[in-house]
């Protein structure tokens, strides 16, 4: 190539000049699509939507004993979980890390009765159903509500922006066990913790 060059009475330094500079805008170009894809691929929706589905869908024995990465490797090689679902939870595993140690993992656990992603029928014509992401009835038949929540949100916004929507919860739980639950509480993976609910009489 550089001998074509120097025939046409082009520099060589003004060729290599040339080529490095061609190189390095295609580079360029690769790297921000790299980066736009990563972007959209790894967005806080697509984040949140499949921590729910691992939560709704791991055995929770299996990720009690063997932890995050072998439960997550079990649910992608039998097909229920896919690779790049996997790979959003993975960019949370600290978060669930702590609630595989958390109170509401152990009750779950330890449950009677457990429902995980209960979905509740629209109460009127035309109206919209809705998922419970957890139903657990203890040994002594008490109703427990946990609603999973992924947002980076102080405690404060998580009550106000959440209780009127456990508030359904609860009639609905009322209207299907014939017991309304004895608790509520929204789960933050952000703030590792479990936030009450307050039922009101």
């Amino acid at each position: 190539i550089f001998a074509l060059f120097i025939s046409s009475n082009v520099g060589v330094w003004s060729a290599i000049y040339s080529i490095a500079l061609g190189v390095y805008f295609i580079f360029i170009a690769l790297l921000f699509r790299s980066l736009h894809n990563k972007v959209k691929k790894y967005n806080p929706a697509c984040v949140g939507t499949a921590v729910h589905k691992f939560i709704e869908v791991c055995d929770l024995e299996k990720l009690h004993q063997n932890g995050i990465e072998a439960e997550l490797d079990r649910l992608v090689a039998e097909g229920g979980f896919s690779s790049d679902e996997a790979d959003y939870v993975k960019l949370r595993s600290d978060e669930i890390e702590t609630f595989r140690r958390s109170d509401i993992f152990r009750e779950m656990r330890q449950a009677k009765k457990l429902h995980r992603e209960y979905h509740i029928k629209p109460t009127s014509k035309g109206g919209e159903g809705s998922i419970i992401d957890c139903i657990i009835i203890n040994k002594n038949d008490d109703i427990k509500i946990a609603d999973f929540k992924t947002d980076r949100q102080p405690e404060e916004q998580f009550i106000e922006e959440y209780s009127s929507q456990l508030f359904r919860y609860k009639s609905a739980v009322l209207q299907n066990f014939g017991k309304s639950p004895a608790s509520m509480e929204v789960y933050s993976f952000y703030l590792g913790k479990s936030i009450p609910i307050q039922i009101n009489e």
